[in-house]
Formats: structure tokens, sequence, C-alpha cells
């Protein structure tokens, strides 16, 4: 199927191959940027199951795909599916960096949507935030929000999803930042799992942090049942640290559960490994 046929398809007013010149025009590549300006034409009028197909294409081309943007930023305006106005967000952010409009959802989005903001959207925060953690020109401007919502959902959501996902994206852009509000997590949390992974992530950031490899070693010591998981972030300390070393290897020997002396034998390697590669 050649781009030609691919063009004359997006170009097309029959659903089915509109949604087949979409659904093949990704495979392209680089060959792919002569087909935006017939995408641009139609991706905003399409029914949003067959825009879904196409959305990302002009991200991948960059400011080449400038011709999209418009489109983009109708759908961005009017869709009613949180994924893909969450799509035409990355893909705006990829093209023109940052797209002012794209920002200006997202972040009405983060922040409790149009009654705070005046902005309508349509994006849901889990959208939103996933469009952030794949556009690197979002990051700067929402580090602010960021931070407050991880805040905002560890105090009062019951679901960890959202509060993760902040902090996830945190510690990539604004470690410092997520040092802080992992280290508060980890103090303050009243739930044991959101506990647990912030100490764990904390330890990603500052392995030889003391303080949070003995709270980890402590709840592996009183809780049984998650302790697979919590052997997982033990690992992140630094193999300089005898406490987590320690706690490791009397679990390697002794614990009546095979697969828990597995997973600690595997941990005690895997700190080694890291060590010896971070090692100048």
């Amino acid at each position: 199927m050649g781009l030609p046929f691919i063009i004359g398809g997006l170009l097309s007013t029959h659903v089915a191959t509109q949604w087949l010149a979409g659904r093949e025009l990704e495979k392209f590549g680089p060959a792919g940027k002569a087909a935006i300006p017939a995408l641009a034409e139609n991706l905003s009028s399409w029914p949003w199951w067959i825009s879904r197909t196409a959305i990302a294409v002009p991200g991948n081309h960059g400011p080449d795909a400038a011709a999209a943007v418009p489109a983009l930023e109708k759908i961005l305006q009017t869709t009613s599916q949180s994924a893909l106005g969450a799509q035409a967000a990355v893909a705006l952010g990829q093209i023109n960096s940052p797209n002012t409009n794209a920002l200006a959802l997202v972040s009405a989005a983060l922040d409790a949507g149009p009654a705070k903001t005046g902005v309508q959207t349509f994006i849901s925060r889990e959208h939103a935030l996933q469009a952030l953690a794949q556009v690197r020109a979002f990051e700067e401007p929402f580090v602010p929000i960021l931070v407050n919502e991880a805040e905002r959902e560890r105090a009062w959501s019951n679901d960890t999803h959202v509060y993760l996902q902040s902090v996830h994206i945190l510690k990539r852009i604004a470690p410092q930042q997520a040092i802080e509000v992992l280290h508060d997590s980890m103090r303050n949390d009243p739930r044991e799992i959101v506990r647990a992974n912030a100490t764990g992530w904390l330890l990603q950031l500052q392995r030889t942090n003391e303080f949070a490899v003995a709270a980890l070693c402590e709840t592996i010591r009183t809780n049984f049942r998650n302790r697979t998981v919590l052997i997982l972030h033990l690992r992140e300390a630094s193999p300089r640290s005898r406490l987590a070393v320690q706690t490791l290897q009397r679990l390697a020997a002794a614990n009546d559960l095979p697969s828990v002396r597995e997973m600690a034998r595997k941990a005690l390697g895997q700190m080694q490994r890291r060590e010896a590669l971070l090692a100048p």
C-alpha cells in the first residue's frame, strides 16, 4: 500500500477508507510527512475512533507538521474523548514547544477543570499526566502543579494511581521537589503501600538515605504479605548500606517462602551489579 493511496484515503469521504489510511500512515515513518496536509484537512472532522488512528503522526514529524496544528487544536478544545484530547496535546507539544493552547488545556485538567481555571476541558487528570510524561516541553511549567497534584492526591484520594504518576514524572524532571514530596509521604501517609512506594522511589534518588532504608527494613520485618514488593524497593539502596544488605541476606537465607528467598538473593546481586556499573 503506497503513500499516494494513503493520501487518497485520508481525503476520502468513506469512513472505512479513512480509518485504514489513518492506521497505515504511521508505518511510513519520515516519508509520511508528505501526507500531513491531507491528514490536517480532515483530522478534526473525523469521528473520534478514526482520528485516534492517526493523531500521533503529526507529533512524530515535529515542526515539519505545523500544518496539522489547527486541526489538533480544534480536537483539543472540542473532543469529549479524554484520551484523544491528551494525544492531541502531546502532538501539539511535539510540533511546537511549548504550545500555549495545549499547556492551557493540560493545566486546566490538572487544576480541577473550568471551575478554577475558566478553561473548558474534557481531558481527565490521568490522561493529562500521561501527556506530561511524553512531552518534555511541558515539563518545567508544570513542576509546581505536579507537586500540588501529588500532595492533593496523597491527602484526599483513596486511589493512589494519580499520586504515583505525578511523583514518577517529578522524579525525572524535578528530583529535588520529588525528594521533598517523597519524604513527606514516607513519614506521614497513612497507607502502608504509599509509604513503601515513596521509600523505594526515594532510594532511587538517594541510595544512601539510611532513614529510608531503616523505614523499609522495619516494614519488611512486620509485613509478611507484601515482602516481595518491599524487596524490590529495598534493592534500590546502595550495597554500602549495611542494614539493607543484612536484611536481604537474612531473607535470602532463612525466609520460609522460596519466592522470598530467591527474590532477596536476586536483589543482592542487582545491588552489586548496579554499583559496579556506576563505579568510576
